[in-house]
């Protein structure tokens, strides 16, 4: 196996990165793998992560192997919410949010998501979840995309290829916004973030809705996990959630064994 190096070139760190997903992912050499995953994590830190991961999800699915896919996705999400302020130049932001929305609605798209949406053990749901992950966590340190939910969900949720990827990073904003650990957010930006979510509100719950009456399984609960986030983490009006839909369905999703738990959340 490759003696891996430190400062390279993108090509030359895009050729090891392969051979290390290569080892860890495939591999049966156990020392290997370890060495393979240090790498990796080194890899990570470096500035030449950005090009390099960026690159490889531009690829098309023929090209880059499932793991490598994932891997690019996890490196910049990652990056993102270790290296934004200090390796992300702000000419660079908005670039990066248009790329991983590319990246994310060509994944959506895919005919291999569609056939198995929401599968916990599928490779492009893993690849999606970094996605989402990733535009919501640089979407949360902009401070200059102010209306960043508005724009997502005027992306991504009026087609039912790319509604369960706007629910997977909708759960995820408020989660990340109310732990004061994930990103040192400025007052300003937190406010400004509070206001908008808040606003929202009554926006995301009718788009849950819509989303509902897809009547698909794995998909009611994705809705019901993000549903959950909302009310716990966002000040959305009693009276909102008394007269909408999507409280009934909780109750009649008591009676589904595999949304119970989801439910009961």
């Amino acid at each position: 196996m490759t003696n891996y190096g430190s400062q390279q070139s993108s090509e030359i760190l895009e050729k090891q990165l392969v051979e290390a997903a290569q080892a860890l992912y495939k591999g049966q050499d156990e020392v290997a793998r370890k060495q393979a995953d240090k790498w990796i994590t080194a890899f990570q830190c470096q500035a030449e992560a950005w090009q390099v991961a960026d690159s490889l999800l531009q690829r098309q699915d023929d090209q880059v192997s499932p793991e490598l896919q994932f891997l690019a996705a996890q490196t910049i999400n990652v990056k993102i919410r270790f290296d934004f302020s200090e390796q992300l130049p702000a000419a660079s932001r908005k670039p990066l949010r248009d790329s991983l929305l590319k990246h994310l609605v060509r994944s959506c798209e895919t005919e291999s998501f569609n056939q198995s949406r929401g599968s916990r053990g599928n490779s492009k749901y893993a690849l999606i979840k970094q996605l989402s992950m990733a535009i919501a966590s640089l979407g949360l340190q902009m401070e200059e995309w102010e209306n960043m939910i508005n724009d997502l969900a005027n992306l991504l949720g009026s087609k039912k290829e790319t509604m369960p990827c706007l629910i997977e990073i909708l759960q995820v904003i408020p989660e990340l916004h109310a732990d004061e650990r994930a990103f040192a957010l400025s007052d300003k930006r937190r406010v400004q973030l509070r206001n908008e979510m808040t606003a929202a509100g009554e926006n995301v719950l009718s788009f849950l809705i819509n989303c509902a009456k897809l009547e698909r399984q794995s998909l009611q609960m994705k809705i019901f996990d993000c549903l959950r986030t909302w009310i716990s983490f966002v000040d959305i009006p009693g009276s909102l959630l008394i007269s909408s839909n999507l409280l009934l369905g909780l109750f009649n999703s008591l009676s589904t064994p595999e949304l119970f738990e989801s439910t009961v959340n």
